[in-house]
């Protein structure tokens, strides 16, 4: 099994959501005496509306789901960083935020100005998502099935706008894509500690890697109804020396593990398990419990109701150092839901 390789539809769509948690326009330029200008243009719509969704038709079924209807009606929330979200599950700095309110891009031919202020020379990167569906798991500054998005054939897409001396103007944000699903957001930082990783050499020797799968997600009544997830099944999981890079691969398996039956339908419960010895490394946990899809060589890749890993802001893996002796890696947490079908992507 080659999970790594395939994930590139899941991780490219997960982690869009980088650009969707807010922070206030950066004013620094202006208070600190600097010349600054302003980035203006256009939003625009160009996937067609589908009102047929899931998300849409149970909405009026739910208390406070909200008014959105999936109709290209809502509120827009426009964001500038220093660089479009990569796949490494980590939020790029946003360095203006917009919030265009009621907005309307119903019509085919419809546009929305915007415009961005108090902007230091610099090459920026806008992205951003209209909230059109119904808000019945994230807040809405947090994209989730329905939404209009920015998105490219394989990666999450900006407008790269290059501030240079002037003021800019005529740049589109178009969405072309809708949000396939919900994403289990929160607001911690990136604790990425690549820089305080050890320098690791080659001793000739190597070492087990004792490994521990915990399910912490709260399998809902209604995820038992519908998608019959009930957190058992077969566990696919591999030891990779790459946790998504920007393109969503995980580099190189080092040893895959596959168990024809774990049972984690108790909450809390786990499973420990040894992966193939290992030299000396910085190595990547990754894996899912194929609860309900039942993967085969052709479809290899969880689907709807089986349990996944999602680290804050993208697909999760747990770090397993070794450097010169076994070691006992953190629990790999499986802490979502697939919502939809990654070998139809």
């Amino acid at each position: 099994m080659r999970i790594g390789r395939r994930w590139l539809c899941f991780q490219s769509c997960a982690v869009f959501v980088l650009a969707l948690i807010g922070c206030g326009e950066d004013e620094e330029g202006a208070a600190s005496g600097h010349q600054t200008y302003s980035i203006s243009g256009t939003v625009t719509r160009s996937i067609e509306v589908d009102t047929s969704l899931w998300m849409c038709r149970l909405a009026p079924l739910i208390r406070g789901s909200g008014s959105e209807r999936c109709d290209a009606k809502g509120d827009i929330y426009l964001h500038l960083m220093y660089k479009c979200p990569a796949l490494s599950g980590c939020l790029p700095e946003i360095i203006a935020e917009t919030i265009i309110s009621d907005a309307d891009l119903s019509e085919d031919d419809a546009s929305i100005p915007f415009e961005m202020t108090n902007l230091p020379n610099g090459t920026y990167y806008l992205s951003g998502f209209m909230d059109d569906a119904p808000n019945m798991f994230n807040p809405p500054r947090i994209a989730e099935t329905g939404d209009l998005v920015m998105f490219g054939d394989a990666a999450p897409r900006c407008e790269e706008v290059i501030v240079s001396g002037r003021d800019v103007s005529g740049v589109t944000a178009d969405f072309e894509s809708v949000m396939p699903f919900a994403l289990p957001m929160d607001y911690e930082d990136c604790d990425d500690l690549d820089d305080d990783d050890p320098e690791i050499v080659d001793d000739g020797n190597v070492y087990t890697v004792t490994a521990t799968v915990i399910r912490t997600v709260k399998i809902s009544l209604l995820n038992r109804i519908l998608l019959g997830t009930d957190g058992a099944g077969p566990l696919r999981i591999a030891l990779v020396d790459e946790c998504f890079d920007s393109q969503g691969s995980s580099g190189e398996v080092i040893s895959e593990r596959s168990f024809d039956e774990v049972d984690l339908s108790a909450e809390g419960s786990e499973f420990t398990f040894e992966f193939d010895p290992a030299p000396n490394g910085i190595y990547y946990i990754n894996g899912f419990i194929d609860d309900v899809t039942d993967a085969t060589e052709e479809r290899p890749l969880p689907g709807r109701g089986d349990l996944v890993s999602f680290r804050d802001l993208g697909p999760g893996c747990t770090k397993v150092i070794v450097s010169g002796a076994d070691v006992t890696a953190d629990p790999y947490e499986l802490n979502m839901v697939m919502p939809f079908d990654l070998n139809d992507l």
